[in-house]
């Protein structure tokens, strides 16, 4: 007869699993605010564990984690990604994150949830702080040394050296494409360089679209490994595909993550007879139920104000109909896609000028450099 596990081992086990696994964390310690006004625990829905099954795959290829996510509307993606942040610092010594928005209202948005987060993490395991603003969490011993000497910082991207002089092991930066154009590439250029090449660190961009360009849509169409999510048997899953076009020292990773995947985004009350071309077209290439089709009919009636493309623009069903419908265009974003995906490819290389012709000749050692 097995002996009964003793209550040390059973403890260690507890605390080993809560440093290792983010959704098992989660679920004990982490607690979030619902939509109807309710603190629960945050355990993880289907989007978020398909997240946590895509970083394992990044790091079973022995990538480090740098992932590019576009998502829609309200699939717990900041959350997610905030708790995990939060997880890390609070589990883990010498670890530092840095979280930034787009604008103030939203940094203090979400820097108040990783706050709650603290505030209601149980006592039994909760770090004590030093430091308790409204930028940063330090984790530490509130006189004296000890403590994790960790933190969590945060801010908004109008501070174009924002990390200067810092290290983060880990960096959320939410809604990029919100960001403002003038400052998102110096923002960015000098927070990556905050973060060291090593296999404990982490990288994520998440945001809706807002349509063709920027700093948020270069990366994630110049992404080399692109994970596509699908309904296989109505269960959503990943596979990954490499791009050959992409630099092969790119190491980010991009996720779309479709409406359809989404268990709430399915209303089965509701009995339909007829579709429409759209419609069958949508559920024989998704693998959509008639209860997807439901909900997307309603949602595009009471929240949509009947405009087909407003849905795409906040739901949208690929990554090309995100970045197409979305933002402020002046010229057609349909005919700017086409016409990009037409173009050929740049004609990059040394030349000499055939002075009898005027053609461009390939020269290794040319004078003139394309």
């Amino acid at each position: 007869m097995e002996r009964p596990m003793s209550k040390r081992k059973r403890s260690l086990e507890i605390v080993h699993r809560l440093t290792t696994d983010y959704a098992y964390f989660a679920s004990r310690c982490l607690y979030i605010q619902t939509t109807d006004g309710k603190r629960v625990l945050l355990r993880l829905n289907e989007i978020q564990l398909l997240l946590e099954g895509i970083i394992a795959d990044i790091k079973a290829a022995g990538r480090p984690v740098r992932l590019i996510i576009l998502k829609a509307r309200r699939e717990g993606i900041s959350t997610w990604a905030a708790g995990r942040l939060y997880w890390h610092c609070t589990t883990r010594r010498n670890r530092h994150a840095g979280l930034i928005t787009h604008e103030p209202d939203a940094t203090a948005a979400v820097f108040g949830m990783i706050r709650r987060m603290y505030d209601y993490h149980p006592e039994v395991v909760r770090p004590s702080t030093r430091y308790n603003s409204t930028r940063k969490l330090d984790f530490n011993k509130p006189v004296g040394p000890g403590g994790l000497d960790s933190s969590i910082v945060v801010g908004t991207a109008d501070k174009a050296d924002f990390g200067s002089g810092q290290l983060f092991n880990y960096l959320l930066l939410s809604e990029v494409a919100k960001w403002s154009e003038s400052k998102a590439e110096s923002v960015l250029t000098s927070v990556l360089q905050t973060v060291p090449d090593e296999a404990d660190s982490e990288v994520i961009f998440e945001s809706t679209a807002k349509g063709l360009g920027g700093a948020f849509y270069d990366r994630y169409i110049m992404s080399r490994y692109k994970y596509e999510i699908y309904l296989d048997e109505g269960k959503p899953r990943f596979r990954c595909r490499i791009d050959d076009k992409a630099d092969a020292d790119n190491q980010y990773s991009s996720v779309f993550i479709p409406w359809y995947v989404f268990e709430k985004y399915v209303d089965n009350s509701v009995t339909i007879s007829d579709y429409t071309a759209e419609e069958t077209a949508l559920m024989r290439t998704h693998n959509l139920t008639m209860g997807h089709i439901a909900w997307r009919r309603r949602c595009i009636q009471n929240k949509c104000g009947g405009n087909i493309d407003t849905f795409h623009q906040e739901y949208p069903g690929d990554a090309r109909e995100a970045f197409l419908t979305s933002g402020r265009a002046v010229f057609d974003n349909t005919k700017v896609m086409a016409l990009m995906e037409s173009a050929p490819e740049p004609a990059e290389g040394r030349y000499e000028i055939a002075t009898s012709t005027g053609e461009a000749v390939p020269n290794a050692r040319g004078r003139l450099q394309v």
